[in-house]
């Protein structure tokens, strides 16, 4: 997931620090020669931004030729096409059927940056409507969010690939990858299923168990000398001390003994990631830490699952010693 949306800087910051660069009349931005001008902070934003809109080339901070044409010629038009061409497209796009509100961009926003505080996603959020619309891309009235005329001629002219290309099919590597989704919102036996190619996924031998009885585990997971018994459960509230002590009565069955016992839970199924609670109460993770139970968030899995789409290899023993441990498994990776 992306970290590396423009936060805590505006279009005016943009515009000024553009309008000093052309006045030094230089391509390349080095730190030494504008401490005296930003504090750091601001200066890594800035020089964020520019990256960020392919103005800045980012290995020798040089200036691109877009970035180039956006100082020194002066051209307004640049920041429009950087914009389109920069991670943001997906949010443009989106948006060439219909309006949409403010908070489903948001929603969306969030859904790519991953597990950061609310406060940093909104700071990301405030950034993209005011360039989106300070340069003349997005009309907000009444909380909706519309592509301006030139806005939509933007996105049709600017963007990296044929408009087209999104319209056709997934490939079966994507519909494959795509059913993962289901980590967020199933429960019952859809989630188990779900829950046990995902483990397969990561790396683990993993078969579904027999049919049973409540509280008895659903999944049997291998790695080496590792093994384990995975129970899944998923919720529209939070988890809650009840259902880890279920769990804990299958140590007390004969084919369970010396098997580590992992609690999957999709605590608030039905919500948006963003609005979620905490997986597990308090009472929950104590439980689980004295009777040796492991408790694991089914988002914390699909978070493990697509850092492994992204480096193609996971440190399985790293995995195995993290669902080792017991009470909460904040991370797999």
């Amino acid at each position: 997931m992306r970290e590396t949306f423009p936060s805590s800087i505006s279009h005016d910051d943009v515009l000024r620090f553009r309008r000093l660069l052309r006045q030094k009349g230089k391509d390349r931005i080095d730190w030494n020669v504008w401490k005296y001008s930003y504090r750091k902070p601001k200066f890594q934003a800035i020089t964020g931004t520019f990256r960020f809109l392919g103005f800045l080339d980012s290995i020798n901070n040089v200036l691109t030729p877009l970035g180039r044409k956006f100082v020194f010629g002066n051209d307004d038009r640049a920041f429009l096409v950087g914009l389109t061409q920069s991670d943001y497209f997906t949010f443009y796009r989106s948006l060439l059927s219909d309006a949409q509100s403010e908070e489903k961009i948001f929603d969306q926003l969030s859904l790519e940056c991953g597990y950061l505080r609310e406060k940093e996603r909104r700071s990301m959020f405030t950034t993209f409507i005011d360039f989106s619309s300070q340069t003349g891309l997005l009309n907000i009235e009444k909380g909706r969010v519309t592509l301006t005329p030139d806005g939509r001629q933007a996105i049709e002219q600017h963007s990296k690939v044929p408009l087209w290309i999104y319209e056709l099919p997934l490939f079966d590597e994507c519909r494959r990858i795509e059913r993962f989704k289901a980590l967020y919102y199933e429960t019952g036996h859809p989630l188990r299923d779900i829950v046990k190619e995902a483990f397969s996924e990561i790396g683990f031998e993993a078969v579904n168990l027999p049919d049973k009885v409540s509280g008895i585990p659903d999944i049997k997971i291998s790695a080496d000398a590792f093994e384990a018994v995975v129970e899944t459960k998923g919720e529209n509230k939070q988890i809650g001390e009840n259902d880890v002590n279920q769990l804990s009565k299958a140590q007390s069955r004969p084919e369970f003994r010396n098997k580590k016992l992992i609690f999957v839970g999709n605590a608030f199924r039905l919500k948006h990631p963003s609005q979620r609670d905490i997986a597990f109460h308090e009472d929950a993770v104590n439980l689980a830490e004295s009777k040796e139970i492991t408790l694991l968030s089914s988002l914390t899995l699909l978070h493990a699952l697509q850092i492994k789409w992204k480096k193609k290899t996971l440190d399985l023993q790293l995995i195995v010693k993290n669902l080792s441990r017991n009470g909460l498994c904040p991370s797999l990776v």
